[in-house]
């Protein structure tokens, strides 16, 4: 069933007095000849860092909480690190030993073994002396005819025995003193250095049980609690950084050659008795349609266009996240870079 209603005649004369007050209200609003009185609205947003575990381990520590100041550096949390530690021992004590064996390797033999060596070098040394001096002698007899030619041969054999012992004894000694030879020095060399890069990436294993604060800021908010099982690149912390405050705001086709990057604007925060500046950090080259929070009277196009400001480091920690503001549409006219 179709139902018609019906208004009186005095009704009918006051809403008519109502929608032409309107009409006029709207006729003005839109009509406004001052740029500087119109103004977009937007929002105040965050750079977020959401810091993640590098490894997969168990928490069990996490001395940052939420709403703490937290400054570049600082410990964040800490995996167990049971494993690393053990292998990080090993390698150090295998270090340690190929470092004893090479300076060991360098040294050559003890110096027990070094004076045995050296006091036969002496006893060689004195029966060369001896037998020289018997061949010199028996040379000058031969020479006289007082003795045999045998005995002159038997002189000079023995001097020459001794000479060669001697000889030897001394190539010992010097090799003894030297140590081993270089193949083997540069081979115990090159352990030692496999053995450091070893030692290294156990070093960097063990320190990313280690979750470190990236920049300073404050902790939004906290995602395991310790003794529970993380797993690599799971987030553990949310980061509001500082001075990283930005505003978020959408703006009409026919506004946006106003709001070129680099350019500077004003904001007018809630509960801030005076506008502050802002630098345009980005704008969007794709439009999308206003989002519905977003309808006001001075934002009634279909199709805009998204802007970022980012605040001045000085400002941006004074606010929060989500502030609602509203940006002046016109720019300053010179812009004076953050």
């Amino acid at each position: 069933m179709k139902t018609t209603l019906h208004y009186p005649t005095w009704g009918r004369l006051v809403l008519s007095i109502g929608l032409s007050i309107t009409c006029i209200a709207l006729l003005a609003s839109c009509g406004s000849s001052d740029p500087d009185g119109a103004r977009l609205p937007g929002y105040l947003e965050c750079d977020w860092i959401v810091v993640s575990s590098p490894r997969s381990g168990e928490l069990t520590a996490r001395p940052a909480r939420k709403g703490n100041l937290v400054n570049k550096g600082d410990i964040l949390a800490q995996l167990d690190g049971v494993v690393e530690k053990a292998q990080l021992a090993e390698i150090s004590a295998r270090v340690e030993a190929a470092r004893h064996r090479l300076a060991d390797a360098q040294q050559g033999e003890r110096p027990e073994n070094l004076a045995v060596i050296e006091a036969q070098v002496a006893e060689a040394t004195a029966a060369f002396s001896y037998a020289k001096a018997e061949y010199e002698r028996t040379q000058k007899l031969f020479n006289e005819a007082a003795v045999s030619e045998r005995e002159r041969n038997r002189a000079s054999s023995e001097h020459a025995r001794s000479q060669e012992a001697l000889r030897t004894l001394e190539n010992r000694l010097a090799a003894a003193r030297i140590g081993q030879r270089p193949g083997a020095i540069e081979s115990l060399s090159a352990e030692i250095k496999a053995l450091l890069q070893t030692q290294s990436a156990l070093e960097w294993q063990l320190k990313q049980t280690t979750v470190i604060c990236p920049e300073d800021g404050w902790i939004q908010d906290t995602f395991a609690e310790p003794g529970e099982w993380i797993g690599a690149g799971k987030p553990v912390f949310m980061i509001r950084p500082k001075g990283r405050l930005y505003a978020r705001f959408y703006v009409p086709d026919h506004l946006l050659q106003q709001f070129e990057t680099g350019s500077v604007i004003r904001l007018h925060i809630s509960g801030e008795p005076k506008p502050v500046e802002a630098e345009v950090r980005y704008r969007s080259t794709q439009p999308e349609h206003t989002p519905p929070v977003l309808y006001s009277r001075t934002s009634q196009d279909s199709l805009v266009f998204m802007v970022e400001a980012i605040l001045d480091p000085n400002d941006a920690d004074r606010f929060h996240p989500g502030t609602p503001v509203e940006v002046e549409i016109k720019p300053l006219r010179q812009p004076a870079r953050i």
